[in-house]
């Protein structure tokens, strides 16, 4: 009895033994299939909407620094690349010449006294030659005035005696035409008519001669008067002559005096010339270009050298159906990460290309030339990001895997709107989703997972 008490309780115990051992072995089991991930919730943020450009970094300003004046580069003072502060001195004109300008122009005083006396007597010559001239006309005119009224007087007796003549020739003309009349009817032969009508072309004739003559006299009389009338104008153009020299002396007698004085302002002429010689630099930046080299010979205006502002600008082309989307003061993102806004827009396309150039201010340093990713903002909203690692495709679909209450993996398709730095604006989350965010590749849908602390 005891024995088979004794062999009961080894089996109990030997069953108690293999129970806990097979519980054991089933804990090991799901503790190796549960894989551990880094995961997160889904973020929320702001997005934006609008165009994407390639833009490229241009200085804002670009100054050519040219001399006022043209002469041999004796210096340039500065290297391509160099940055220049306000006021360096970017470049020299060699001033030997101007200087000796100078010299030139301090003996000017004594030539501007010599040409004040020779205009002096010049114009005395001149005045008295043109009142000479008046009081020549003044006494053709006396003579011809008094020749003119001799002939008025004349013609004023022919035309009296010619005014007779006519009268009596109009009395004669009736009577032939009273002869012709009574000849008609018989009254008077035709003798006696012919013998009246010749009588009348007499008479006739003799008035023409009269009224030729009386005609050629007046015409006579109007020539006189033509040559006391320009005589006259003559005069009144000498008088004129005569007041514009006077004037014109004064005037220019002062200028004369005034040369002498202007010697003194010529060399101070010269001597702005030589400060000019000199270019400084008017505003911070970086020297570009050097055209010229020293020793050679630049013309005034030329470009000594080129100097771009620190300020820099992303210039973009912009289609036509784009352009009326954007204005002034449009907010742009530039690489992602830094933000400008636009400053100017062209009226006009580029014959080439046909766009429309955009210039978006930068206040971040980057470098000249560089090609970089810009967006106009046309609209801002807010959406959900993940971070780039937690997306995976399949087929060419998005997913993430979500992480459900029960700690398994599912998958969930998203669509991917916008990426921004390492996040990527998805469509299809929100915020109550926990996300694996890493090794996704290495998981599969249904895994039990556990979240890394």
């Amino acid at each position: 009895m005891k024995f088979r008490s004794f062999i009961s309780n080894c089996s109990l115990a030997l069953a108690l033994i293999m129970s806990l051992s097979a519980c054991q072995s089933k804990e090991a089991s799901v503790e190796e299939n549960v894989r551990k991930v880094k995961a997160q919730m889904v973020e929320s943020g702001n997005t934006t909407s609008g165009y994407d450009y390639i833009g490229v970094i241009k200085a804002k300003e670009m100054k050519n620094y040219s001399f006022l004046i043209g002469g041999k580069i004796q210096e340039i003072c500065v290297e391509k690349g160099q940055k220049v502060s306000k006021g360096d001195i970017i470049a020299r004109l060699d001033t030997k010449s101007l200087e000796l300008n100078g010299e030139i122009g301090s003996n000017s005083i004594d030539q501007a006294k010599a040409t004040y006396e020779k205009t002096l007597d010049t114009y005395n010559t001149n005045i008295e030659n043109a009142k000479s001239q008046i009081k020549s006309l003044d006494l053709a005119i006396e003579a011809g005035k008094k020749g003119v009224e001799a002939l008025k007087e004349a013609l004023k007796a022919e035309e009296k005696a010619l005014n007779a003549s006519k009268a009596s020739l109009d009395t004669l003309y009736s009577e032939v035409e009273a002869a012709r009349e009574i000849n008609k009817v018989g009254g008077l032969s035709d003798k006696d008519l012919e013998s009246a009508e010749n009588g009348y072309e007499l008479k006739n004739a003799e008035y023409q001669g009269a009224l030729a003559k009386f005609q050629g006299n007046k015409a006579n009389l109007e020539a006189k008067e033509a040559e006391l009338n320009a005589s006259i104008s003559k005069r009144d153009e000498a008088k004129k002559t005569l007041d514009n020299l006077i004037v014109s002396k004064q005037k220019d007698i002062e200028m004369a005096k005034s040369n002498v004085s202007n010697a003194s302002i010529n060399k101070e002429i010269v001597q702005k010339n030589i400060n000019d010689a000199t270019i400084k630099a008017e505003s911070d930046g970086y020297v570009m270009e050097l055209p010229f080299k020293e020793g050679e010979v630049i013309s005034a205006g030329y470009p000594v050298a080129v100097v771009k502002s620190n300020d820099l600008i992303v210039s973009i082309g912009v289609s036509y159906d784009e352009l009326s989307k954007i204005s002034v003061g449009s907010k742009a993102i530039i690489n992602s990460n830094l933000s400008g806004f636009v400053t100017s827009i062209s009226q006009y396309p580029d014959e080439e290309s046909r766009k429309y150039n955009v210039d978006i201010s930068l206040s971040e340093s980057l470098p000249i030339g560089e090609v970089v990713n810009v967006k106009i903002v046309t609209g801002e909203g807010s959406g959900f990001y993940v971070p780039m690692t937690a997306i995976f495709n399949e087929n060419g679909v998005d997913y993430v895997f979500v992480i459900n209450s029960q700690s398994h993996l599912v998958k969930k398709e998203v669509q991917v709107c916008e990426v921004k730095e390492s996040k990527v604006l998805v469509k299809g989350l929100d915020e109550s989703y926990l996300i694996v965010s890493d090794g996704v590749n290495s998981l599969n849908e249904n895994d039990f997972v556990s979240v890394e602390e």
